[in-house]
């Protein structure tokens, strides 16, 4: 069972998403010059976050979360019985 998420909660979730995104990108960037070691796994964030069954999210959320993710490289998201149309899907 679900958390009962809608589009507008998954939007603002997906911006949240971003902003941790854009600073995991800076982390990685400071840790890679040459006098500093990158450990991605002391990264701080969020690494998974489940949206199984939450068919309230629908298209318009399912987008959010997909422009948000598209450069995230640490985070993993299950979405089995998802309520999202075809196209939705292809275009993710």
């Amino acid at each position: 069972m679900g958390c009962n998420l809608t589009w507008q909660g998954a939007d603002h979730m997906a911006k949240i998403l971003k902003y941790q995104t854009t600073r995991r990108h800076e982390e990685t960037w400071a840790e890679s010059l040459p006098s500093r070691r990158s450990d991605l796994d002391c990264m701080a964030g969020l690494r998974r976050i489940t949206l199984n069954y939450n068919t309230l999210i629908g298209d318009l959320g399912a987008s959010a979360f997909a422009e948000s993710l598209s450069e995230d490289l640490w985070l993993g998201v299950p979405v089995d019985n998802f309520s999202i149309s075809e196209g939705t899907i292809q275009s993710c």
